[in-house]
């Protein structure tokens, strides 16, 4: 955007003093994007920051007799269009970049050709067929629970602060790679929204 500026010499510091208040004023529209941040989108909007996308975070639990659907809106900066699934449990984040775009219905998640172990009641000897672009499995152990998470998972590439609470934790590339005998990694872990993902 090109603001020009231009007074006369009479009034000329009040002409540059509006000047720059319109300046901020454009400016400060420009560097913040509006999203929906509830689970219904109405009128419940937020600011994000020039840097963030609005998201929709879908989790899908299919626990028997309980099977449910939770839908959380708002900013995010990262770890946008990806996907985990875990257990009974299956996440996707979608993103957008326009004013409260982050509007749309839980979409219908398609399997893949990836399956990749996964725990249900303590039983990690199950397998999960993945969807999406869960192109990855996972392996980690909550410290504080002492509970073991595998499954499937976008990405791998996360730096290993974000599991500063977890152990022996594991991402590969190939079918049911997931297993005790998969390599712990030591640089790179799994996508930014699963340490979000389990506080929903």
């Amino acid at each position: 955007m090109i603001v020009y500026i231009i007074y006369s010499s009479s009034g000329s510091a009040m002409a540059l003093h509006i000047s720059l208040i319109l300046i901020t004023l454009f400016c400060s529209k420009a560097l913040t994007l509006s999203c929906y941040n509830c689970t219904e989108p109405t009128n419940c909007a937020q600011n994000c920051s020039s840097t963030a996308s609005c998201v929709s975070t879908f989790k899908y639990d299919s626990t028997p007799n309980q099977p449910a659907t939770t839908i959380s809106r708002g900013c995010v900066s990262s770890a946008c269009n990806s996907g985990i699934s875990y257990g009974n449990i299956r996440i996707n984040v979608q993103c957008c970049d326009t004013e409260k775009c982050n509007n749309q219905s839980a979409p219908v998640l398609s399997p893949n050709m990836k399956t990749c172990y996964t725990c249900i009641d303590k039983d990690c000897s199950k397998t999960l067929n993945c969807t999406d672009n869960e192109k990855n499995c996972f392996s980690g152990t909550d410290l504080s629970t002492n509970t073991t998470y595998k499954g499937c998972v976008s990405s791998c590439e996360v730096p290993k602060t974000q599991w500063s609470n977890y152990d022996n934790v594991t991402c590969c590339t190939g079918n049911l790679c997931n297993d005790a005998q998969s390599l712990t990694l030591s640089l790179v872990l799994l996508l930014p929204p699963l340490f979000y993902i389990f506080m929903i």
